[in-house]
């Protein structure tokens, strides 16, 4: 148990990002992303548990991540809630341990700006624009992978990414004022 537990923490380290990137780049709410991504490890670790033989981890990995997010975003996945009182086993108290919740957005992006205040005004932004920072800032990709990832041309990433820069100086500069 104790190298299988060292085993999805290795892996965990090596795919978290990966995994939140494309988690991100395919949900409809990026505030919705932990949940997944949570839920995702949590069905992956359950699969490693029943001591089932996963060829391609990394994969496998990635079709858990694909159809969470599917089952999420259907109605009747939205109607069957589960009980907030159901039992939980134990070994699911274990990995919910391991799992940390370490997207903090707010201390990730725009490190010299008020992050409070910026976080506020992105979340009043489509989810577009909140996905195009949350990727250029948290995860340091280029404009033109960020392009490829949300399926929309390079120059709208700029432009939201400037606009909104823009936007965000205005109201900072003339809170200082």
């Amino acid at each position: 148990m104790i190298d299988q537990k060292h085993a999805f923490t290795q892996l965990y380290e090596e795919t978290y990002d990966d995994i939140l990137k494309y988690i991100i780049t395919h949900c409809s709410n990026i505030e919705d992303a932990n949940e997944i991504l949570q839920d995702t490890y949590l069905d992956f670790y359950r699969a490693l548990s029943k001591d089932k033989t996963i060829l391609d981890t990394r994969s496998y990995l990635f079709a858990i991540a694909k159809n969470k997010v599917k089952k999420y975003y259907t109605l009747l996945y939205r109607i069957k809630t589960i009980s907030m009182f159901a039992p939980i086993k134990e070994s699911e108290h274990e990995i919910q341990d391991l799992i940390a919740d370490e997207t903090d957005l707010e201390e990730q992006i725009l490190m010299n700006l008020e992050i409070e205040e910026v976080w506020a005004h992105l979340k009043q932004k489509k989810q577009i624009i909140q996905k195009v920072f949350m990727l250029f800032y948290y995860f340091e990709m280029t404009h033109k992978e960020i392009a490829e990832a949300l399926s929309i041309s390079e120059s709208s990433v700029k432009n939201h990414l400037y606009r909104t820069l823009k936007e965000l100086r205005k109201e900072i500069n003339h809170d200082d004022q």
